[in-house]
C-alpha cells in the first residue's frame, strides 16, 4: 500500500471520531472532533458553545489529536494550541489570521490548516522545527512559502489548491532543503517560476502529486532522483 497523507480519512478507525458540538459530550479519549461553529443556534448560545471550548481546551491533558470539522475563530486556535499534549491538529477551514499561537504547541508534531483566506504570512511555522507532517490549503494570500525550507524534519507536505481554485505561490525552489520528504503533494498549485526544479535535491520521495501542467521532463527527473518513488499523480 502506497504512503498515505498523515490525515488520511479513516472512519473505521475512528480517525476521525464523530464531531460533536458541546465540551459536555466528550469522554476520555485521545481524540477529539470539535464542531462548535456554524451551527442552527443563536448568536448569543453560539459565543457560550465557542467560550466553554475555549476555556477547557488548554485543560485537555489526554488529547493527542484534535480536528475541527467547521470553521475555526482566532480564539478558537489559540485555545486549541494550549491543549497540553496536543501531537496533532486538524483545521477543515477557518478565519485565523495569525499562526503564532502554534509557537505554544511544543508537541505539535502533525498540522492540517484548510482554507484560510485572513492569513497572509506563514512565517509563525519556522519556529515549529519539531513539525514532521504539514498540510497547507489554498491560503490564498500567502504567496511566499519559503519559511518552509526551514522544517527539514518534515516527512509529509501539503501544499494544495481547493478542488475548484488553484493556489499560486513565488516558488517552490525552498522545499530542496527538505531532505526528509517521502510525501509531497502539489496538486492545483501554480508557481510564478511555472518550474519543479527546485525539487530535483529532493531524493527520499515515495509519493509525489501534482498537476499535468508542469513540465513533463522535470516530472522525470523527479522520478529519476526519487527511487523509491511509488505514486505520481
Amino acid at each position: 500500500m502506497a504512503l498515505q497523507y498523515f490525515w488520511y480519512y479513516r472512519p473505521d478507525e475512528s480517525f476521525p471520531p464523530n464531531p460533536i458540538v458541546h465540551p459536555e459530550q466528550f469522554g476520555d479519549s485521545d481524540r477529539l472532533n470539535i464542531a462548535c461553529t456554524q451551527t442552527p443556534f443563536s448568536a448569543s448560545r453560539q459565543k457560550k458553545i465557542v467560550d466553554a471550548w475555549c476555556d477547557i481546551l488548554p485543560k485537555l491533558s489526554n488529547v493527542r489529536l484534535l480536528w475541527f470539522s467547521s470553521r475555526v475563530p482566532q480564539r478558537l486556535f489559540k485555545a486549541a494550541c494550549l491543549a497540553p499534549r496536543l501531537e496533532g491538529l486538524y483545521i477543515k477551514w477557518s478565519g485565523i489570521n495569525d499562526l503564532a499561537p502554534l509557537n505554544k504547541s511544543g508537541q505539535l508534531t502533525y498540522f492540517h490548516l484548510g482554507q484560510s483566506a485572513r492569513i497572509s504570512s506563514i512565517e509563525p511555522l519556522g519556529k515549529a522545527r519539531q513539525l514532521r507532517w504539514l498540510g497547507l490549503e489554498l491560503l490564498s494570500r500567502v504567496r511566499d512559502v519559503s519559511v518552509i525550507g526551514k522544517l527539514v524534519g518534515l516527512e509529509g507536505l501539503w501544499l494544495e489548491g481547493s478542488m475548484g481554485t488553484t493556489w499560486r505561490i513565488s516558488t517552490l525552489a525552498p522545499l530542496g532543503t527538505l531532505s526528509s520528504l517521502r510525501y509531497l503533494s502539489v496538486a492545483n498549485l501554480r508557481t510564478d517560476d511555472m518550474t519543479l526544479a527546485g525539487l530535483f535535491p529532493l531524493s527520499n520521495l515515495a509519493v509525489f502529486r501534482a498537476a499535468k501542467w508542469w513540465k513533463p521532463e522535470e516530472i522525470d527527473e523527479i522520478r529519476r532522483r526519487n527511487h523509491a518513488l511509488a505514486e505520481f499523480h
